[in-house]
């Protein structure tokens, strides 16, 4: 009798959050190999995959994901932060404009995004524009008050910093 593939699931998103990708890629392929055929599983999979440096078959596997179901922000996500590591500037930018307006409160995306402009094109007002806007839609959220913080001293704007 198969066992239930979702505990493994479940500790695989969380070790994922917590950076631990090797120990989530572990779990995900067990919970796979039991059986599960959970969208949530391959997008899951999708990201582990993402986060230990394998692009090419996180892009390959988020745009066959995307066919299914081409709303999901987080795959759009997965999708530019792969498209970014290989290269692929402008396509990256856009997947991740694209996660941002699909999933407005997902932090992740929004840090990408910005990081991604921070990278590309150095303290600039765009940066400093991805910063505010995900700010407004998550206020709760540190990470992207920070972010903007620190965009705005590289912009030279230590007053707005201080706020």
């Amino acid at each position: 009798m198969p066992r239930d593939p979702r505990p493994d699931l479940v500790m695989g998103e969380r070790l994922l959050a917590r950076g631990k990708t090797r120990s989530a890629l572990t779990h995900f392929e067990r919970a796979a190999a039991r059986g599960s055929q959970e969208f949530r599983l391959a997008v899951a999979l999708t990201d582990a995959l993402r986060a230990a440096g394998r692009c090419d078959k996180a892009a390959a596997q988020a745009r066959a994901l995307l066919r299914i179901e081409p709303q999901s922000g987080r795959l759009h996500r997965i999708l530019g932060q792969c498209q970014l590591e290989m290269g692929q500037l402008s396509e990256g930018l856009a997947s991740l404009e694209q996660a941002t307006r699909l999933s407005p409160h997902d932090v992740d995306a929004w840090v990408a995004l910005a990081e991604a402009h921070l990278g590309i094109e150095g303290f600039r007002p765009e940066a400093e524009s991805v910063w505010k806007a995900g700010w407004k839609q998550n206020p709760d959220q540190d990470s992207l008050r920070y972010g903007l913080a620190e965009t705005e001293v590289g912009l030279g704007r230590y007053s707005e910093a201080e706020g």
